[in-house]
């Protein structure tokens, strides 16, 4: 650790040192009006000193009375107003990153010499125009919260769900990948689902601020929140920390599906370490992570197998002032996660599709400077760059081994995975970063007449990159195996048994990637108009410009977008606060939606298996067919293509069940534009005297300019040339495809109330929470776990579907119509030596809307082709309301302990601590994640008919069209469940 730290420190040293650029970090804002009662007062020396402040920062109120303070650290601030005559005034304050906290100063005149002492505002509840809220690190330790990831502490907040495809957090009804995540002022998302990448250390935390509504221009590239998670500095004393998480497999309690528990410890270290080089000129700051994971999973058919995950975590930052109000930070995250059996679906069929071993290497790198250059200019500067890899990730068979390396999918509602691992780990890794440059700067002008200014204006260019051959399996097929559940012998062995409809399906890539460059050049200037006392104006401005080119270097988004971002507040008195604002917010080009006609980009063959019955006995017909286990996966996948090449294999296009998908031909991107959200809100604050707050806002959004495919009359046909496999090629005329921006025929809509809290009772109790009350309604969900954000296919064959049964309106899978967090911190004993504090809190999610429907309704035989080359046969038909069913409302109640031992050791003060947690004390057992299996048992015509469900668990269905599966809106998996009632404990030492 000693030689890993002085590594890290040289290297930053010397990047501060010949850095081109430098690099923002989330800081926070102090401003306000100094008056005597009744005058503005200029000339007020106002002061701050802090733990997280280098020295002493001083500005003079201006001939208004306004004062500013930018860039500042994070933390507890002593802030002094002091004027020759008048009575000199302290306080505190905290200081959020990303919030501008306003501070307000009366001062009488001096009968005699005086100081006066008011207690400050500790504010975590932003009270400006922008709805946002902090979460530092002394709530999070004390909380029970299910663990300390970034997501886990955002959802926290109101107006956010974990509804997203993986439990993608979503923000005001966004999809999941429309937030912008930040660590350290670098852009942490994931590139193709958007999810924050945990690459810091937990216990190196300082804060988390989540920008609800109401954000300013200086933020882009986003159509749902803004998070910034800032991590802690060195400091002028020594401090640090050594933390040993536990837990055991064995300490969860069973759901009613868990066959078995691993009795093993698992361990997660952590280690903190800052200080100072030169007192008040350079600060230092280490952290290291260890843990070590191994959890037992199971398969469709309940065979159990250990998932194991290996994870190492450093970081380091150093942080220089050469000047006061100057400051340059440079700081360097890495991890590097290994990973032993991993699944990519949640519950596989059988064993032989888990990966064995893969690595997910990070590493993440920011230079920062922030400087005053006078009292009313401020500079800022950024350089970042984050790093991620899939190395390994996927099928290890040789590329090319058609029976080893084919992945199998199940789908019967809910999918399940056989055969060889999904993708290819054996035919190259893939890589995922970005880039950012960042200049900004900002300037006060304050008058006599027309109030103060604080006018910020800048430029910011991001890159995202991507290199990756998206090879779906080692051997380029993918079997897809419809309204079936995996089938086992007696032995629990798979055999996959082939009796209907197979898809075949051929994923060949034609071009390799050459890497993406999706860049989005902007240019912004936010004013926060102070008018008076009691109104402020936020007026803003940005303007992104795509420069998107695809893996092959074709240009394919160019468009350019204005964001306007309108904010008043009105203090009505020194209690009661008045909100409203409009914005719009303007997305980034999604990575894999534009570079659908790129290098890498798999294009697509569906051929269907219409070979003999594998592992089963039927009728004459095809019919009546019972299992008779015979065949392994990998033996009915070999039979499956001797079948296959004795029909003539790839070259046999008859056996075409649907278009082909050739893309960069059949499907094109070209002027991509970017989604984008316009919100209007209108809140009220009020202040509970020095004790709390409360705030509510109402939060109206619509989503446009969403992401389709067209392919239509107007589109036309093109003509390519393939090598399919060495010695068969094929000339095909195709039906052209467009991918577009559709906004007539989809929509995505919300409302929300967003209502948030905290109020200190007394120097040992703290109550804080918040409820939302909202809807997202629409027909466009617009991603799935796969792929992420995915395109419409509404405007594909138009004539081949009915926008009513094909995306009915109704509400989204991320709604969630209540939501409320409630907690309480206690400190039950505070001594010399001992300590003690007991929290609770009480979490209510209410259920996600799902309905019933298939994607395989038969409409070619209902349409008369009015000229297409290769029209769908198929399409997705919903039975009823897409919300006609919802999932449980999920409850749970958690507890925790923090216990701590302090003595003194020479000068430091060392902490010894204890927590013990316990989550879902009482052990709900809501469903949040039921099975959705729907089966066709007829054909129907989807135009006109009015289909007929046969009940569920009835055994003779003639004359119905359609029927529930046995298990729909029931769990079929342990992780189907919430999570049951867990505990786990955390030891350490602090100093």
């Amino acid at each position: 650790m000693r030689s890993l730290t002085r590594t890290l420190l040289t290297f930053l040293a010397c990047a501060l040192l010949t850095a081109p650029a430098l690099a923002q970090n989330p800081t926070g804002t102090l401003g306000g009006r100094v008056t005597d009662g009744k005058e503005a007062l200029p000339g007020v020396a106002v002061t701050l000193t802090s733990p997280s402040l280098q020295g002493t920062r001083t500005v003079y109120t201006e001939v208004s009375g306004d004062y500013i303070f930018k860039f500042l650290p994070p933390g507890e601030y002593k802030v002094n107003f002091a004027l020759e005559g008048f009575q000199t005034i302290d306080t505190t304050v905290r200081i959020s990153a990303a919030q501008k906290l306003p501070l307000d100063a009366v001062m009488p005149v001096a009968q005699v010499k005086e100081e006066v002492v008011v207690i400050g505002s500790q504010e975590t509840v932003s009270t400006t125009p922008q709805a946002a809220v902090t979460y530092d690190r002394d709530l999070i330790q004390a909380l029970p919260v299910t663990n300390r990831t970034i997501a886990a502490i955002v959802n926290l907040a109101p107006g956010v769900t974990n509804n997203g495809p993986r439990n993608g957090i979503t923000v005001s009804g966004s999809q999941s990948y429309e937030n912008l995540f930040l660590v350290n002022g670098v852009v942490v998302n994931e590139n193709l689902r958007g999810q924050a990448q945990d690459l810091y250390i937990e216990d190196a935390v300082e804060e988390t601020t989540t920008s609800l509504s109401g954000v300013s221009a200086e933020y882009g590239r986003f159509s749902g929140g803004v998070i910034n998670t800032l991590t802690k500095s060195g400091g002028n004393t020594l401090h640090g920390s050594v933390r040993d998480n536990l837990a055991n497999d064995s300490w969860r309690a069973e759901t009613p599906l868990t066959t078995s528990r691993e009795d093993k410890t698992n361990h997660t270290f952590e280690a903190t370490l800052g200080g100072f080089v030169l007192r008040d000129k350079l600060w230092f700051f280490t952290a290291g992570r260890s843990f070590t994971w191994d959890r037992v999973d199971q398969t469709y058919n309940l065979e159990p197998y250990t998932y194991s995950q290996d994870d190492t975590r450093y970081e380091g930052k150093l942080t220089y002032s050469p000047a006061p109000a100057h400051r340059v930070i440079g700081s360097y995250m890495s991890r590097t996660t290994k990973e032993t059996n991993y699944s990519f679906r949640t519950t596989p069929a059988e064993l032989s599709t888990v990966d064995t071993a893969r690595e997910l290497p990070y590493t993440l790198l920011a230079l920062n400077y922030t400087g005053a250059v006078s009292n009313n200019l401020f500079l800022e500067g950024q350089y970042s760059k984050r790093e991620f890899a899939f190395v390994g990730s996927g099928g290890d068979a040789a590329p090319g081994d058609r029976v080893n390396g084919t992945n199998i999918t199940y789908w019967f509602g809910t999918f399940y995975d056989a055969g060889s691992p999904a993708f290819c780990g054996s035919c190259g890794d893939e890589d995922r970063n970005n880039e950012n440059y960042l200049l900004k700067a900002s300037y006060f002008l304050s008058t006599n007449n027309h109030g103060s200014h604080d006018i910020v204006f800048g430029y910011d260019s991001f890159d995202d990159i991507r290199l990756n051959n998206n090879y779906q399996s080692p051997s380029n097929f993918h079997f897809f195996i419809y309204e079936a559940d995996p089938s086992y012998g007696p032995n629990g062995q798979l055999y996959p048994m082939i009796n209907g409809y197979v898809e075949m399906d051929y994923w060949p890539i034609f071009r390799l990637s050459k890497g993406t460059n999706f860049k989005t050049n902007s240019v912004f200037v936010n004013d926060t108009w102070r008018l008076s006392n009691a109104v402020t104006l936020n007026l803003g401005l940005r303007y992104d410009k795509n420069d998107g080119k695809n893996s092959l270097g074709e240009t394919v988004a160019s468009d350019s977008a204005v964001s306007p971002r309108l904010g008043a507040s009105w203090e009505i008195n020194d209690s009661w606060l008045l909100q409203a604002s409009y914005g719009r917010y303007v997305n980034a080009v999604a990575n894999n939606v534009a570079d659908r006609s790129g290098g890498g980009v798999p294009s697509w063959f569906g051929y269907q298996y219409m070979g003999p019955p594998i592992n089963a006995e039927c009728d004459a017909d095809g019919a009546n067919c019972t299992f008779v286990p015979q065949y392994t996966t990998t033996e009915t996948i070999a039979k499956m293509f001797e079948w296959f090449d004795s029909e003539g294999g790839l070259a046999n296009t008859s056996l075409w069940y649907d278009s082909p998908q050739i893309r960069g031909v059949n499907e094109i991107v070209k002027d991509l534009k970017s989604p984008y959200a316009d919100e209007y809100t209108v809140g009220v604050t009020k202040r509970l005297g020095a004790r709390g707050m409360v705030r509510a806002d109402y939060v109206h959004r619509t989503f446009g300019d969403f992401y389709a495919t067209r392919r239509d009359l107007t589109t036309g046909t093109v003509e390519a040339t393939v090598d399919l496999a060495p010695g068969v090629q094929i000339t095909q005329e195709f039906d052209r495809g467009y991918v577009v921006n559709e906004n007539k025929l989809l929509s995505r809509k919300y409302d929300g109330l967003h209502m948030q809290f905290n109020y200190r009772w007394n120097d040992t109790f703290n109550l804080g929470g918040n409820y939302t009350l909202s809807r997202t309604r629409g027909n466009w969900d617009g991603e799935n776990s796969g792929s992420g954000p995915i395109t419409s296919a509404v405007v594909t064959y138009p004539e081949y579907l009915d926008v009513k049964w094909f995306a009915p309106e109704g509400d989204l899978l991320t709604d969630q119509r209540h939501k409320v967090r409630l907690w309480g911190v206690w400190t039950v004993l505070s001594t010399k030596h001992h300590s003690l504090t007991a929290s609770l809190m009480e979490s209510l999610n209410t259920g996600t809307p799902y309905g019933a429907f298939i994607t395989n309704a038969r409409v070619a035989a209902y349409v008369q082709n009015p000229g297409y080359l290769t029209p769908p046969t198929t399409n997705t038909y919903y039975f009823t309301a897409r919300d006609a069913y919802r999932t449980d409302t999920i409850t749970s109640t958690n507890i925790s302990l923090n216990y701590s031992f302090k003595m003194q050791m020479g000068t430091t003060a060392l902490e010894v601590f204890l927590l013990p947690e316990m989550i879902n004390v009482f052990n709900q057992q809501g469903v949040w994640n039921p099975d959705t299996t729907v089966r066709r048992l007829s054909t129907f015509d989807p135009f006109t008919a009015t289909p007929r469900e046969c009940p569920q668990g009835q055994a003779t269905c003639t004359g119905y069209n359609w029927q529930k599966g046995a298990n729909f809106g029931k769990p079929v998996a342990k992780e189907d469940y919430q999570q049951p009632r867990t505990f786990r404990m955390s030891v350490g030492v602090r100093f």
